[in-house]
């Protein structure tokens, strides 16, 4: 009569708790069990249950002992028996992980686009950190978490950057073209005009005048005027005075 081999469910190399002796294990080495053997090890968790033992058919039993020398009498281990150090995660699949400096740095560029500069800085610095997280996160074996809105963030930084930079270049304009139209304002002293004339004149003809310009004049708006000098017997004469520069630089010239 034909023996027929028993079929049996085959597991990864390893050690496992040897069917015969509970207290033990022994090693499989993905085809058999073999000779070796060790005591079964303190367990940290709850020791896993014993796989089931496959008996062979009757035929077997009168098979050659040559025949069944070569045939474990005992059920081989199922990967269930197996050890595993992923504890953490059974299913294989990757840990999440966290990633705040990209979630931050999100929240950050949506400030930075409406033109706040210091947001923009914060947002890009934020959001580099962030993509740095997320490789660490990847490398570790973890999911690479926060990874899409550090790039985003980042995008939106940069453009909230140059939305920035736009509106402070504005802001400076405004103010130098404020200050261009406050200095086209400005009032020519003219009592500063008159000391300087009368002085001239004194020294000229040896006479004290009284010089009157006249007032409000606007530097810019005119480039020429004219004052009068009155000596002290009530005489009179014209002063031409020039409006040399833009800087206000005049001179005078009397008729």
């Amino acid at each position: 009569m034909a023996l027929t081999a028993p079929s049996f469910r085959i597991a990864a190399p390893g050690w496992y708790t040897d069917p015969s002796n509970p207290t033990h294990q022994r090693w499989f080495d993905g085809t058999r069990w073999t000779a070796r053997v060790q005591a079964t090890p303190a367990p940290t968790a709850a020791a896993p249950a014993p796989p089931p033992v496959i008996t062979a058919p009757p035929a077997f039993a009168s098979a050659p002992a040559a025949v069944q020398a070569t045939i474990p009498d005992f059920g081989a281990p199922t990967a269930h028996d197996a050890h595993h150090d992923d504890a953490t995660n059974p299913s294989g699949e990757r840990a999440p992980g966290r990633n705040t400096p990209a979630r931050v740095a999100l929240v950050v560029s949506i400030l930075a686009m409406l033109g706040v500069p210091i947001a923009a800085v914060a947002g890009i610095v934020l959001a580099v950190v962030g993509l740095r997280r997320a490789t660490s996160l990847e490398s570790a074996g973890c999911e690479p978490a926060g990874r899409g809105r550090a790039r985003w963030a980042l995008g939106l930084s940069l453009v909230g950057a140059v939305i920035g930079a736009i509106l402070v270049t504005g802001v400076v304009r405004a103010v130098m073209a404020d200050d261009a139209a406050d200095a086209s304002t400005d009032i020519i002293d003219t009592l500063a005009v008159e000391s300087a004339i009368s002085a001239g004149m004194a020294e000229k003809t040896g006479v004290a005048t009284t010089v009157q310009c006249p007032e409000d004049l606007v530097a810019g708006a005119v480039t020429s005027f004219q004052c009068v000098a009155t000596d002290p017997d009530g005489s009179w004469t014209l002063v031409d005075v020039q409006i040399v520069d833009a800087t206000g630089a005049w001179t005078w010239e009397q008729r």
